[in-house]
């Protein structure tokens, strides 16, 4: 009878997971806003995508051309939550928007089975019901779905429980059964977000560290480890693609410093009151940490310390100690709060000593602290359907219109305040043209072009966006008026950029101007530029000379004399040699036959040799200036600069010593300076001063002008281009192009998974063919890496599972 009655409350507490899920759905469906979120309509275009895919064959698409000139969208994104979202769209019928209320449904459920399954397992059936229907609802939890859209974290919290569970149960007891079940769950949230289970892994060592100062000779850690590390290794047929490139390859350390705020503001209830829905650990739960840390018994005692330890992390003050740790740029903290809520209420299921009356309190607390988030689900109950919103989005942006007369590619320039619903507008499936913007620029290998063009729109360089936009292929293009850098009062300059590149204005709406160049309906670029920028800082020139031809190697040895002796003009900053003799003789040659070298002094590497930062016989000197430049005299006249801005008013740079013919001195506590000149002939310039980065922050005239004195180039010139028919055809996994010319810029961004027998190269992240036909096949990235590292990972596992089976085994028999 008793076994009856507990499984009858049991059913009952599906059903009522059932009908909480249920309702959150329903009011979802009616707040007027949904699908909210920065990044859910990503999220969505992709499992559209795919879904579409499979009907069609293709069960892992490799390529699309709707976003970013053609993206590997399955490549840097976990393909776990892109599959899950196809099959809720299958289960909706085919609609994706009703396909993600099916997810949140699923989400929202199997979140709540997961903690009754936990309760059960410990014997506290009622805790692990309750926190089963508060999990789902914790306001950091809502804000990832409903304010960041980040689904596919959504997916991995509904696992993070049971992971946990796993680990801990496996620590007290010693059981072999626990490791399949950890490494099971670490490698599907692997598979669900790579990211995410790096901050769990890291998490677990803190939990760990403190588990075994509380019971110092009990718990196996080394064969959680390596569980962990097996679970990794398991999906090494994804993630071994997947780490080379993408976001691996950026810097993210100013995103680092993003994910950090006071303690205060991390448990402050009154700040969603006045509608700011930020990283929230929530009051309640830190009151229930202390109590838990100070008065709890040592089973439960270890999640409550990792809790703090991570709240403690998240903090302001700790980003000053984290940024100094080995790979600390992904050490986005904030987004570690979840999974310390998820230790402190697993610890407080596990804190049986408890009295109830307290129980109910906190209960009571923690429920009083999620009413304040609800508005994220119900919206205000608005009732406009997606729909009808889209509709009026697509209206009062002109995305409608754009799409319309767009021949082959729509630039929308909106730096991203649309979210991922601009990016999904233009591009959906149903009614959508290819873009050069995307959502989820992090898989995107012109990740480098699209930074240039938001930076021009913000930095006012509107002939380079222009010509930048239709060197992308993009015929139309879409420009947010409050995203320019001066508003509306920079309106005019750019129609006129736009005219001079052939872009005519043909629509204007509140805020949003499109811009139309009449071309053939497939076409690619021929260009001539007659000046090359080689190095990580060159591209800041090349916003301000448009003629600079930006390039992705920067080492001079991989460059040949040949090819260079094709341009007027090189620019050096930033560049790198492997070989400084071979990469002087040909700049000195190069010089010699009257191309102009310019040298970005501050840009120049430290020779390895000598620790000297000196190249071609100059040598550069650092010099510290503080809120601006001293007067400067040069051949242009004596220059009084624009200060430095804010945030950079210590100034650290070199000045220049060996110089030939000195054109431009400065005098600082009465020392004279050289800082622009030439060396070994006249086309052999040096700049110093860094006067490149104070152009690019200020726009100060009087430095642009020496600029383009140095360089022998205008800030009008443009580079000469010539748009030809192609003839591309695509099929799964192959793309067709044919060409009446040599040296065409396809305008698709060139992949690693490309591969073709004609000749094909990359410029600038752009594919370029030769004239003729080409065929490009594409293949798995890395598939043989990928596949090795999974059997070893099969064959590890397989052989750590056996010895621990028997070790516990003989252990339980002695």
């Amino acid at each position: 009878m008793e076994r009856i009655k507990r499984g009858l409350s049991i059913a009952l507490i599906v059903v009522g997971y059932v009908t909480l899920a249920g309702l959150m759905v329903f009011f979802v469906s009616k707040s007027g806003v949904y699908p909210s979120g920065d990044d859910t309509m990503c999220h969505i275009y992709k499992g559209d995508i795919l879904y579409h895919s499979i009907k069609e064959g293709d069960w892992y698409p490799l390529w699309d051309s709707r976003w970013y000139n053609g993206v590997q969208n399955m490549r840097y994104w976990a393909p776990l939550p892109v599959y899950v979202l196809a099959m809720c769209q299958g289960i909706a019928g085919g609609d994706a928007i009703y396909g993600y209320l099916v997810f949140l449904f699923l989400t929202c459920f199997l979140s709540s089975l997961v903690w009754l399954r936990i309760g059960c397992t410990h014997k506290r059936p009622w805790m692990g019901a309750f926190l089963g229907f508060l999990w789902f609802f914790m306001p950091n939890n809502l804000m990832a779905v409903f304010v960041e859209g980040n689904l596919p974290r959504a997916l991995c919290v509904v696992m993070l429980p049971l992971f946990v569970s796993f680990v801990h149960d496996y620590l007290l007891e010693d059981k072999w059964v626990g490791l399949p079940k950890m490494i099971v769950c670490f490698g599907l949230m692997t598979l669900c977000h790579i990211g995410y289970a790096c901050m769990i892994a890291l998490s677990l060592l803190v939990f760990l560290i403190i588990f075994k100062m509380l019971y110092p000779k009990k718990g196996r850690v080394s064969n959680v480890f390596l569980a962990v590390a097996l679970g990794f290794m398991l999906t090494g047929i994804w993630t071994y693609g997947a780490l080379q490139g993408g976001i691996t390859a950026m810097d993210s350390s100013q995103a680092m410093k993003n994910f950090f705020q006071s303690a205060w503001e991390t448990i402050n209830p009154l700040l969603r009151l006045k509608g700011t829905f930020g990283f929230y650990f929530g009051l309640a739960a830190f009151v229930l940490m202390i109590l838990g840390m100070l008065m709890s018994k040592r089973e439960s005692m270890p999640g409550f310390w990792t809790g703090f330890v991570i709240f403690v992390c998240t903090t302001n003050v700790m980003y000053g100690v984290l940024v100094h740790f080995p790979g600390s740029q992904f050490l986005w903290m904030l987004r570690f709060i979840s999974i310390a809520l998820c230790f402190v209420l697993y610890s407080w299921l596990l804190w049986k000593s408890l009295k109830k009356p307290f129980v109910m309190l906190l209960a009571f607390l923690l429920v009083l602290d999620v009413i304040p988030s609800l508005s994220l689900i119900h919206g205000g109950l608005k009732f406009t359907s997606p729909k009808d919103r889209y509709e009026a989005l697509e209206d009062s942006t002109l995305i409608g219109e754009a799409k319309e007369i767009t021949n082959q590619r729509l630039t929308l320039l909106d730096a991203s305040s649309l979210g991922a619903d601009g990016a999904y507008l233009v591009s959906r499936y149903e009614d959508g043209v290819p873009a050069t913007f995307g959502a989820g620029w992090q898989s995107a290998a012109t990740a480098h072009n699209i930074v240039q063009l938001n930076q021009a729109m913000g930095d006012g360089c509107y002939l380079y966006l222009f010509d930048r936009c239709l060197e992308m292929g993009s015929d139309t293009v879409l420009v947010q008026v409050s995203q320019l850098q001066n508003k509306e009062n920079d309106v005019e300059k750019v129609d006129e950029a736009g005219k001079k590149l052939g872009y005519k204005l043909v629509s204007t709406s509140p805020g949003y101007r499109l811009y139309h160049k009449d071309t053939q309906e497939s076409f690619g670029v021929v260009s001539h530029y007659s000046a090359i920028g080689i190095g990580t800082s060159a591209p800041l020139m090349s916003l301000q000379f448009p003629m600079i031809e930006e390039r992705d190697e920067t080492n001079l040895n991989a460059y040949t004399y040949e090819e260079l002796s094709q341009y007027d003009v090189i620019y050096l900053a930033g560049f790198t040699y492997s070989n400084r003799d071979e990469a002087e003789d040909m700049l000195l040659r190069l010089s010699r036959h009257g191309v102009r070298v310019v040298i970005l002094a501050d840009g120049i590497p430290v020779d390895e040799a000598t620790g000297e930062q000196s190249f071609l016989g100059v040598n550069c000197q650092k010099v510290t200036f503080s809120n601006g430049y001293p007067e400067l005299d040069t051949v242009d006249g004596l220059m009084h600069c624009d200060l430095f801005p804010e945030g950079h008013t210590q100034w650290n740079t070199v000045y220049l010593n060996g110089l030939k013919a000195v054109m431009g001195t400065t005098t600082d506590l009465n020392r004279e300076f050289a800082f622009y000149g030439t060396g070994d002939n006249e086309n052999l310039v040096f700049v110093g001063l860094n006067l490149t980065y104070h152009y690019a922050l200020t726009g100060d005239s009087g430095v642009g002008t020496l600029l383009s004195h140095a360089f022998g180039l205008k800030d009008e010139d443009l580079p000469k281009r010539k748009l030809v028919s192609l003839t591309i055809s695509y099929q799964q996994d192959k793309i067709t192009i044919t060409s009446e010319y040599n040296q065409v810029n396809t305008t698709l961004a060139a992949q690693d998974i490309f591969s073709s027998k004609q000749k094909t190269y990359a410029k600038n992240h752009l594919l370029y063919v030769d004239k003729g036909k080409t065929v490009i096949t594409m293949s798995y990235p890395y598939l043989k890496e990928g596949w090795i590292t999974t059997v070893i990972a099969l064959l590890l596992t397989g052989g750590f599972l056996y010895y621990t089976k028997k070790r516990i085994g003989t252990k339980q028999n002695g």
